[in-house]
């Protein structure tokens, strides 16, 4: 046993008459003989006391009780109450949470000093970038005579890093609450035609059929309609990015109210284990696969979920996969 879980005591508080009882383990953990409520939330932090007396009153009224208080301690230490009436009492059990609280805040802080080094990686990566892309072109324009094909490599290297910045960049302002949604009517049918042709090329190279499938009448979705092609042209990257032959398909319909889009490719598909973690940011699947930044499907599911949709796979080994995104009618 922990000794955060050893840590409890329990309160025997009886509104009537206001008398207060703690257990030994009470008494150990705040350090008071009870007598009253008052003497016993004494302990409690200062700005905290009046809540957790109005969370008994509450309890003693026939409520349950449950919370969290920090108390009045040198090192900050914090508490969990809960409990409920009994018999004209409140029964209430105290344990200390404090070596949660401090985990939960250094993973927050953790997390927070992560997303800002990849903000100022992401940032600082750009100019001398654009710097690059920028003299490739002036070489070319220049003559370049003989340097076509580097030139090309050059411009491709750039575009993917440059996509790649992107994707760090939203990604953590999807987390962190940071990204603004322009909100308004959309077409589907648009926003699926648009992404579509936009990868009609890389489809031909790879010698894949890419169709588009419309229901008939879909009804309009509110939506930020660069968000939801940025979403749509994710999934069809990746469909046909990991299928060497066959199709990608993009369906449209609609489904109680709401818009489906579903991405079906005759790819490989996805083992069944890796399927809960496809969303997680710089999640890769199996080795087998074509690397990736592991960012496109966080992309994805940050921007439907801004939507109030929902997105799901579908997949088996050796019968392809099928990604679907649910998003709200616009009425």
């Amino acid at each position: 046993m922990s000794s955060e879980a050893a840590a409890l005591g329990i309160l025997e508080w009886q509104p009537d008459g206001d008398r207060a009882t703690p257990s030994a383990g009470l008494r150990d953990l705040l350090g008071t003989t009870g007598g009253t409520l008052a003497a016993v939330l004494d302990r409690v932090h200062p700005d905290e006391r009046a809540a957790v007396r109005e969370a008994f009153a509450a309890a003693a009224g026939g409520g349950r009780l449950d919370l969290e208080a920090r108390l009045a301690t040198a090192d900050e230490r914090f508490v969990h109450w809960s409990g409920e009436a009994c018999g004209g009492r409140v029964v209430a059990v105290c344990r200390d949470i404090t070596a949660r609280v401090r985990a939960d805040r250094a993973a927050r802080r953790a997390l927070h000093a992560r997303d800002e080094v990849l903000a100022i990686v992401s940032h600082d990566l750009r100019s001398p970038l654009s710097i690059v892309s920028m003299a490739s072109d002036a070489i070319r324009d220049t003559g370049g005579e003989g340097w076509s094909e580097e030139l090309g490599m050059i411009k491709r290297a750039v575009s993917r890093m440059n996509r790649l910045i992107l994707d760090l960049l939203d990604v953590t302002r999807m987390e962190s609450g940071r990204v603004s949604f322009r909100m308004g009517a959309a077409d589907p049918a648009a926003l699926a035609g648009e992404a579509v042709e936009a990868f009609r090329q890389q489809a031909e190279r790879r010698s894949l059929a890419l169709e588009l499938t419309l229901a008939p009448s879909l009804p309009a979705i509110r939506a930020d309609r660069d968000r939801v092609v940025q979403a749509l042209s994710n999934l069809l990257d990746n469909a046909i990015k990991f299928t060497d032959s066959g199709s990608v398909r993009l369906v449209v319909d609609e489904v109680g109210g709401a818009v489906r889009f579903a991405v079906a490719d005759t790819g490989p598909g996805i083992d069944g284990a890796q399927l809960p973690h496809l969303f997680e940011r710089f999640w890769r699947s199996e080795p087998g696969r074509r690397a990736g930044s592991g960012l496109g499907l966080a992309i994805v599911k940050g921007i439907v979920d801004a939507h109030g949709g929902r997105v799901a796979v579908d997949s088996a080994p050796g019968r392809g996969a099928t990604f679907t995104v649910t998003l709200p009618a616009a009425n």
